[in-house]
This record gives structure tokens, sequence and C-alpha cells, in this order.
């Protein structure tokens, strides 16, 4: 009977940890949501443009703010490769980091040299 839950449980929990990445991802640039909802919350002259009431504003935008961050979020992994990028940033920007990278590629080299089975493909079965 567990077993019968298990796999849509999992496919949910999949789910809501990708929508969680794509948030984290958009998080960054809520201060630019906060900022709407200030001028809509704080700001009369917008409500007298907009014949609803500033809580119908918020009720509408707070929901919208948080679609707009998990597609923004999604935009940012799927197209522009936003992790990667700033994985590659981060890592350029430090010393130890390039270090024991420049560390790791002496070694490759040197195995490759002394003709050990790194770098070899596996041999195809007979």
């Amino acid at each position: 009977m567990i077993q019968k839950f298990k796999e849509p449980l999992t496919k949910l929990r999949d789910k809501l940890v990708r929508l969680k990445f794509f948030m984290d991802i958009g998080i960054s640039f809520l201060t630019i949501i906060n900022f709407a909802l200030l001028v809509v919350t704080a700001s009369d002259k917008l409500r007298n443009i907009i014949p609803v009431g500033t809580w119908t504003l918020v009720f509408i935008l707070v929901p919208a703010a948080f679609i707009l961050v998990i597609s923004f979020g999604w935009f940012l992994d799927r197209i522009v490769n936003y992790q990667s990028s700033y994985y590659k940033i981060q890592t350029d920007r430090v010393p130890q980091t390039i270090e024991m990278l420049e560390r790791i590629r002496n070694m490759e080299k040197i195995l490759i040299a002394l003709g050990g089975e790194y770098g070899k493909t596996k041999k195809k079965p007979k």
C-alpha cells in the first residue's frame, strides 16, 4: 500500500523542489517586486488611475509576484544558464580554487603520460 503512494509523492516532491530551485534563482530580484508593491500600497495617485481598492491590488499582485519570480528563475535557469555562469565567475575569483584546479589538471597529465587506466575508454566486450 505504501508503494502505491510512493511514486506520486516522489513526483510531487521533485516538482516542489524544482519550483523552489527556480524561486531561489529569481528571489534575488524580489526587490523589484517589493518596490512595485510599495508603489501600489503607498500611492493614492495610482488608485485614481486603476479603479480598484488597495487590498484588491495587493491580493492580485502578491501571487503574481510569486509567479513572476518563479518564471524569471526558470528563464535564468533554462535560457541564460545563470547558475553555470555564476559558478564560473565565482570560481574564477577564488585563487585557491584556481590553484586546486591547476593541480588537478597537472595530475591528469601525469597519469595519462604514465599510461595508467585513467583517461582510457572501457574496452568493448568481445
